[in-house]
């Protein structure tokens, strides 16, 4: 959770990638709706790619509303890994 504070918005992304790309545990979409929820495109991207490595073990309800909106992001980026997700 620190990480997901980190004033640099690459240290944020990466740290948003490495938790899709870990073994599922128990605080795993907790930790991902941090950077989900993130101000940077970067950030929202790479979380968003995380919950696809992710997504074969259920994605939570409470994701789906940030996931709405991120369809329609400004970042065309975004807005394609969102859709990868959904």
């Amino acid at each position: 959770r620190a990480l997901a504070v980190d004033p640099s918005a690459t240290v944020r992304a990466r740290a948003a990638w490495s938790l899709g790309v870990s073994a599922p545990s128990n605080g795993l979409w907790d930790g991902l709706s941090l950077f989900v929820y993130d101000s940077d495109p970067r950030v929202q991207r790479l979380a968003l790619e995380a919950a696809c490595f992710q997504a074969e073990h259920g994605l939570p309800s409470t994701l789906t509303p940030r996931l709405a909106q991120l369809l329609e992001a400004p970042d065309r980026q975004v807005r394609l890994a969102a859709g990868d997700v959904v």
